[in-house]
């Protein structure tokens, strides 16, 4: 017997399955994210972060924060 699919939330708050093209274009824009932010100073980031909960809430900037931070320490070769 097959696996129900897994249920995520949107940022919109619209509950999908994680095999829907809604998550992937949420995950991906997520990870769009994070890759500009790697151009960006160090202000920059901080700006950024700080916008994002402003408009999106705490937990996204936690988020973001954490994704770049895993992003930044594989690109170094640090342990994640």
């Amino acid at each position: 017997m097959a696996d129900s699919p897994r249920m995520v939330t949107l940022a919109t708050g619209e509950v999908v399955s994680t095999s829907s093209q809604q998550w992937r274009d949420e995950c991906f824009a997520r990870w769009q994210r994070v890759v500009r932010m790697r151009s960006m100073s160090l202000p920059a980031r901080r700006a950024l972060l700080h916008e994002v909960e402003k408009a999106e809430g705490g937990m996204a900037r936690t988020r973001l924060e954490d994704e770049f931070t895993r992003d930044w320490k594989a690109r170094k070769g640090a342990p994640a």
